[in-house]
C-alpha cells in the first residue's frame, strides 16, 4: 500500500460549472476565463454520469478503489478526457488529495471531488475552480444539491451552428490525432434528429434550473452575443463567479474549431455564428427548424424555412434506426447508467 501523505488544511470553496450542448462554447468560455489569474477550470470530468456508482457508495470503497479513482481522475486532467483509457498514476498527488478526504468527516463523493477540485486550483495559485462538462446541464439539481455553493453558467447556441459543429467534429478529432475509436464514434454519433432533439432537451433542462434555482445561482450566455460583444459579457459573468476582469482574459488562441479555419489564429472570430448556412443541406436545416423550432423562435433564433431536399431527407430517415443503435453501443463507456442517461435526456420534458 501506498505511504499517505498528511498535507495541511486547505480551504475547499464550492465550484462553478459550465454547462450547455456539446459545441456550444463552453470551451472558449473556460479558456478565456483560465487567463484569469484566480481561476482555473478543469477539462471535461463527466462525474456526474461515468462515477455514477461511485457516488452512492464512496463511503463502502477501500483504499485501493478509491486511490485507482482519483488517478484517473487526474490522467484526465493532464491528459485529455479522449485519451482517459491512458491509465497513468500520480503517487504524491493522489495520496495527498485521498488524505485529505480522510480526514474529513464527510466521506461523500462530493466532499472527494471538492477536495480534487481545490487541490487542482492551489497547484496552479489559483482561488476558484471551475468544471467545464457540457452534458452536465442535466444536473443542475445534483450539483446545487451537493455544493449549495456552486454557480452554474449555461451556454447557448443557434442549433443549426451547433449541428454544423458536430457535423465535422470527427474530422477535426482526426487532424488532431484523437484515438481512432473517438473518431468513428463521433463520426457516428451525428444525425440531424437525433442532435435537434438533444439541443431541445438541453437548452429545457437549463431553463428549468435557472427558473427552479434563480439567476443567481444559474446565468444564460448566448453564445453569439457572448462572441459579439465578449469584453461585456465575460466582465459580467466574472461579476457573477465574484472576481474581477482582466483585458488580458480574452486574449485566446483558437483551437478545437470544426473547420480549423481558425485554427492558431488569435481572438474571438464571429465567423463561427453564420459557417452552417453553407455547411449545412437544406435536408439538415428543415429537420433542426422542425424539431426546434418553437425553441428556437423563443430563444430568438430566426427560421430559414428551408425546404428539404428529399433525397438526403430519405437517407436520414432511412439511416436513423441504425445510427441509434451504433451510437448506442458505442457510448456505452461513457454512460455510466444507461437507464438514468437516457431518461435524462429524452423522458423528461418536451421540446416546446
Amino acid at each position: 500500500m501506498q505511504k499517505i501523505f498528511t498535507p495541511k488544511k486547505i480551504k475547499i470553496s464550492d465550484p462553478f460549472f459550465i454547462v450547455g450542448n456539446s459545441r456550444s462554447g463552453t470551451t472558449l468560455l473556460s479558456r478565456i476565463l483560465k487567463n484569469n489569474p484566480a481561476i482555473h477550470v478543469l477539462k471535461e470530468t463527466h462525474f456526474f454520469e461515468e462515477y455514477f456508482a461511485q457516488i452512492s457508495a464512496c463511503e463502502q470503497l477501500d483504499h485501493h478503489h478509491l486511490y485507482k479513482m482519483v488517478n484517473q481522475m487526474i490522467t484526465v486532467q493532464r491528459k485529455d478526457y479522449y485519451r482517459k483509457s491512458e491509465y497513468q498514476e500520480y503517487p504524491e498527488q493522489a495520496d495527498k488529495i485521498l488524505a485529505e478526504f480522510y480526514q474529513a468527516n464527510n466521506k461523500r463523493f462530493q466532499v472527494l471531488i471538492k477536495i480534487f477540485f481545490a487541490d487542482e486550483a492551489k497547484r496552479l495559485g489559483k482561488n476558484l475552480v471551475g468544471d467545464q462538462t457540457p452534458r452536465h446541464v442535466f444536473y443542475a439539481d445534483e450539483i446545487l444539491t451537493m455544493y449549495p455553493g456552486a454557480k452554474i453558467i449555461h451556454l447557448v447556441r443557434d442549433p443549426r451552428a451547433v449541428l454544423y459543429s458536430q457535423k465535422k467534429k470527427w474530422a477535426s478529432g482526426l487532424q488532431r490525432g484523437q484515438p481512432l475509436f473517438e473518431v468513428i464514434r463521433t463520426f457516428i454519433n451525428y444525425h440531424p434528429v437525433t442532435m435537434s432533439l438533444l439541443w431541445c432537451k438541453a437548452i429545457n433542462a437549463g431553463r428549468t434550473a435557472e427558473k427552479r434555482h434563480g439567476t443567481k445561482k444559474i446565468r444564460t450566455l448566448l453564445f453569439e452575443e457572448f462572441v459579439k460583444e465578449p469584453k461585456f459579457h465575460v466582465s459580467k459573468i466574472c461579476e457573477f463567479l465574484g472576481e474581477s476582469f482582466h483585458p488580458g482574459m480574452l486574449d485566446v488562441t483558437v483551437e478545437f474549431s470544426a473547420t480549423r479555419s481558425q485554427e492558431g489564429h488569435r481572438g474571438i472570430s464571429q465567423e463561427v455564428t453564420y459557417q452552417w448556412k453553407k455547411g449545412l443541406n437544406p435536408a439538415e436545416v428543415f429537420l433542426c427548424e422542425k424539431i426546434a423550432g418553437q425553441l428556437m423562435t423563443e430563444m430568438k433564433y430566426p427560421l430559414s424555412g428551408n425546404r428539404p431536399d428529399l433525397f438526403h431527407l430519405g437517407l436520414y430517415v432511412v439511416w436513423l434506426p441504425l445510427h441509434l443503435g451504433i451510437a448506442f453501443v458505442m457510448n456505452l463507456g461513457r454512460m455510466g447508467n444507461p437507464i438514468k442517461y437516457i431518461s435524462k435526456r429524452f423522458f423528461q420534458e418536451k421540446c416546446r
